[in-house]
């Protein structure tokens, strides 16, 4: 909870002054509601709404808040080292697909198109891992800096505060996806089924960051859970040498169902066990509950 002190009529003073921790505390809330320069006597009473003091219309100061949360997280991405390499992630992979990869062809002889899918699947499936680290150790800093006491009393409140994240962290992949698919060029996938599938792999992107906080109570703990779930990778590549009953042993990754489909377009729907649509269809529905149980035990684990 943000304790504000009461200031003497005309006597401005300086919020932040105290000890280092209390002016790390106060950096961090006013990263959060979007406080400019970090001086809190702009906004003596505590307002954390972003609108005007002791009143305003309530939407459009969440409204304000809402943006004020995604630019203070593209600013976060941005400035610390390891998650600006991996927000640029999704350049690096398409500049592969795109130049690196015909290049090797050129001078080796090795036959892309027979590996199609196969290079396509490790392509696509990097994004949801990457943006779900991202969003992983963004609420692993939250709850080590005392953020989240301060987010109770914004209109955002912390359920909201964390479905808007989750939200925020599912488009990004989603656009991340199309991305590297279309702009890799390795195949042609049809822009509708190319849009199905960049949906249907993003769904794993929350659950990997929900999953980092239930089971992680710091960033050492946090890399030692990102290493398993980047360990899952293999097993949808592996399915893909599969196309009998034998594949649905490794269903149980997140990454299954995108990788098949992305299969079953380029190898067809007649060499595979499911059709493109099965794949994409029960993607969802695995997908969608996955996240929903680890929104549930994340709710329950950290008392959100």
């Amino acid at each position: 909870m943000l304790k504000m002190n009461k200031k003497p009529k005309g006597k401005l003073t300086d919020s932040r002054a105290g000890s280092p921790a209390e002016k790390q505390a106060s950096n961090q809330d006013n990263n959060l509601i979007g406080n400019p320069g970090g001086n809190s006597n702009n906004n003596p009473k505590g307002n954390l709404s972003g609108g005007p003091a002791g009143g305003g219309n309530g939407s459009s100061s969440a409204l304000s808040l809402y943006l004020i949360f995604v630019t203070s997280e593209f600013k976060r991405w941005v400035r610390e080292p390891l998650t600006r390499v991996m927000v640029a992630y999704p350049l690096i992979f398409g500049l592969i697909g795109r130049y690196l990869l015909p290049y090797i062809e050129e001078n080796t002889g090795l036959v892309i198109a027979l590996y199609a899918d196969l290079i396509l699947v490790m392509l696509t499936l990097m994004m949801p891992l990457i943006f779900g680290i991202l969003m992983g150790f963004a609420i692993l800093d939250d709850r080590d800096d005392n953020v989240l006491p301060a987010v109770k009393v914004t209109p955002l409140g912390l359920n909201k505060y964390f479905s808007f994240r989750i939200i925020m962290i599912f488009i990004c992949t989603i656009l991340a996806c199309l991305f590297v698919i279309l702009f890799s060029a390795i195949a042609d996938l049809g822009t509708g089924r190319v849009i199905s599938i960049a949906v249907l792999a993003s769904l794993a992107a929350p659950m990997t960051g929900l999953f980092i906080n239930i089971f992680a109570s710091n960033k050492i703990e946090g890399f030692a859970i990102f290493k398993g779930f980047g360990t899952l990778l293999f097993f949808p590549i592996i399915a893909l040498f599969f196309t009998d009953f034998k594949e649905l042993f490794f269903a149980f990754a997140p990454g299954f169902f995108p990788a098949k489909a992305i299969s079953s377009i380029i190898r067809g729907d007649e060499m595979m066990f499911l059709s493109y649509n099965q794949y994409i269809f029960w993607g969802w529905v695995y997908g969608i509950v996955l996240n929903l149980i680890a929104f549930r035990y994340f709710r329950k684990k950290r008392k959100v």
